[in-house]
């Protein structure tokens, strides 16, 4: 469906996930992978899903999971964070989450202390300073 925006925004699926997808996709005749379910008034089901309903049922099953404070939105920073502390170059994440503004994706990333301890122990501290006068100054 059209985003927010209403501007069109391609993103890859993951080599992992495609197979898993197609097997939903095969199995469902539906139009859109995610719908309600069967209801009185529309038995055959197959119905987009309210982002209201999708939400309340997302934290339904997370709280019998024993996860609470979460909500679909929380996916978007998940997503965002585990990208950026991948590698992920920060304009690919802005495309993939439909964010042109730079200040948007550090609203959605979260750091925690064990990311930002790898992140730290991959600073090269006691290497050549760049642009150094040769006299293998390190720090």
């Amino acid at each position: 469906g059209p985003t927010k925006t209403r501007t069109e925004r391609r993103i890859p699926i993951h080599p992992r996930i495609r197979p898993v997808l197609k097997q939903l996709v095969d199995a469902d005749q539906h139009e859109l992978l995610v719908t309600s379910q069967p209801s009185e008034r529309y038995p055959g089901g197959g119905r987009p899903i309210s982002t209201k309903r999708l939400n309340e049922e997302f934290q339904a099953a997370a709280k019998r999971a024993g996860i609470t404070g979460f909500s679909v939105h929380s996916l978007r920073h998940f997503f965002n964070t585990f990208c950026v502390n991948a590698g992920i170059p920060e304009r690919v994440v802005r495309a993939w989450m439909g964010h042109g503004d730079r200040s948007m994706t550090g609203v959605y990333y979260s750091l925690s202390d064990e990311e930002s301890l790898r992140f730290m122990n991959q600073v090269p501290f006691g290497t050549a300073i760049a642009g150094d006068t040769g006299r293998g100054v390190s720090i």
